[in-house]
């Protein structure tokens, strides 16, 4: 459809793809590592039947891959003309400020974080990034602003349609009864 419908359109378009998460068998392809956040941006380019992406994303910090090389990873998508700007997700306050220091460092300055928030998620209110925004000059885009739908009217009846994400959701607890009940 990119290629076919959107094509003409292409320089008004925000194209953003993330990496880090598992996109295959090989642990070559999961983490953080230059190697798995390059190939899995490359993957994307292909897919999407574009040169490049307007954001690269890493999608979370990976523990086994130390910051700097997650940086350098996005530093050289960005200067290699396969993405515009460099962005991070799921990052702590504190390793969102480390990687937007190393991007500055580097002369690729971070352009979004994207956490989770929501009315039942507001950890971006009280835990920093908001301020960190501020500081560092990067913006947010969340993600789950509906709280996987708890905010929609698809769980009213307090059951689980099947097919739902909350089936399987490593973030809303088994028991609808106590969805909607901030722990913060």
């Amino acid at each position: 459809m990119l290629r076919r419908d959107l094509d003409p359109y292409r320089d008004e378009l925000i194209l953003s793809t993330k990496a880090g998460n598992p996109i295959g068998p090989s642990s070559y392809h999961k983490g953080g590592s230059r190697k798995s956040l390059l190939t899995s941006l490359d993957h994307s380019l292909r897919d999407l039947g574009t040169d490049y992406v307007d954001i690269f994303y890493s999608h979370s910090p990976d523990p086994a891959t130390p910051l700097e090389e997650t940086v350098g990873a996005l530093v050289t998508a960005v200067r290699s003309g396969k993405a515009l700007y460099a962005g991070i997700s799921n990052y702590t306050p504190e390793r969102v400020h480390e990687a937007a220091e190393s991007l500055r460092r580097a002369g690729v300055p971070l352009l979004v974080h994207q956490p989770r928030y929501s009315i039942f998620d507001r950890r971006p209110e009280n835990n920093g990034p908001l301020k960190l925004a501020a500081e560092d000059g990067f913006g947010l885009v969340v993600y789950s602003p509906l709280a996987q739908g708890l905010l929609t009217n698809k769980y009213l009846d307090g059951t689980i349609p099947p097919n739902a994400r909350a089936q399987n959701s490593a973030f809303l607890p088994a028991d609808p009864g106590v969805w909607g009940r901030s722990p913060w």
